[in-house]
């Protein structure tokens, strides 16, 4: 995925592993719950977004909780 980046011209200042927040069920062959988080430049965020990149604000959790909670 940063390969994508960096074919684009978009510099990675910084890359991580971060967790989406979701538990996930423990079995062979099911999601990790893990994503790839990259650091670029604003300047370079369209960019990234036409690629398919999605915004990811670090302290927010991706998860949605139910109306029921």
């Amino acid at each position: 995925m940063a390969k994508e980046l960096r074919t684009a011209n978009i510099a990675v200042q910084a890359k991580a592993k971060k967790a989406d927040g979701i538990q996930h069920p423990q079995m062979c062959g099911a999601s990790t719950g893990t994503m790839n988080v990259y650091r670029v430049n604003t300047s370079d965020w369209e960019k990234a977004r036409v690629l398919g990149f999605v915004l990811y604000i670090e302290g927010i959790s991706m998860a949605q909780r139910s109306k029921n909670e």
